[in-house]
C-alpha cells in the first residue's frame, strides 16, 4: 500500500471520525496509531529496490529515522504525544501508558447563565496530554502531525481526495 492509499483509506477517515468526537478515547487512540504509522509507509516508499528482506528492513529503518528527525524538528511536542500514545498502546510495559497520560477535559462553560458552548478543536469536551511539562490537546496534536506529514512529503500525500476533504473541514 502506498502512503497515499494508506492516508486516504485508513488515516484520514479515522482522523475525521476522531475530530468529530474529540472526547472519544478509542477513536483518539486508533487515530494516533494510524497517524504515527504513516511514518512507516513514507519510509518504505522512499527506498529503492533492495536485494534482500534484511536490506529492505535496514533501509526502511534508516529512512524512518530521517522522517522521525524531520517530524521532531517541525512539531516536537505533538509528534511525541502521538508517538507516545501509539507506542504505549502497542507496548504496555513502556513508561507512557495512554490510560495514565490522557486527561479528560470537560466542555468549557461561559459565565453567562452557565450556558455551554463549543468553539472548535481543543475547546472540549476533549482529551489532553502532558508533554515536556505542558498540557496539549490530543485532537490538535493529531491534526498538527498529519498536516506536518503532508507539508514535508507533498509528493507522497497531496493527491488524495480524502486529504483534500480533511483539509477543507479541519485545517486551522
Amino acid at each position: 500500500m502506498t502512503p497515499l492509499a494508506y492516508a486516504g483509506q485508513i488515516v484520514v477517515p479515522t482522523a475525521i471520525d476522531a475530530m468529530k468526537n474529540p472526547a472519544d478515547k478509542r477513536l483518539a487512540y486508533l487515530t494516533c496509531i494510524a497517524v504515527y504509522h504513516l511514518l512507516d509507509y513514507l519510509a518504505l516508499a522512499s527506498i529503492t529496490e533492495t536485494k534482500s528482506n534484511r536490506e529492505r528492513k535496514e533501509k526502511c529503518e534508516e529512512a524512518a529515522k530521517d522522517i522521525r528527525t524531520r517530524m521532531e524538528a517541525r512539531c516536537p511536542s505533538e509528534f511525541k504525544a502521538v508517538g507516545d500514545i501509539c507506542n504505549g498502546l502497542k507496548h504496555p510495559a513502556r513508561a507512557i501508558r495512554p490510560e495514565d497520560a490522557v486527561i479528560e477535559i470537560p466542555r468549557f462553560k461561559s459565565g453567562i447563565m452557565g450556558s455551554v458552548f463549543y468553539v472548535g478543536p481543543g475547546m472540549g469536551p476533549s482529551l489532553a496530554v502532558q508533554v515536556d511539562g505542558k498540557l496539549i490537546f490530543l485532537d490538535q496534536c493529531i491534526m498538527t502531525v498529519l498536516e506536518t506529514f503532508r507539508d514535508l512529503y507533498p509528493d507522497k500525500l497531496m493527491a488524495s481526495a480524502a486529504l483534500d476533504e480533511w483539509r477543507r473541514g479541519n485545517s486551522f
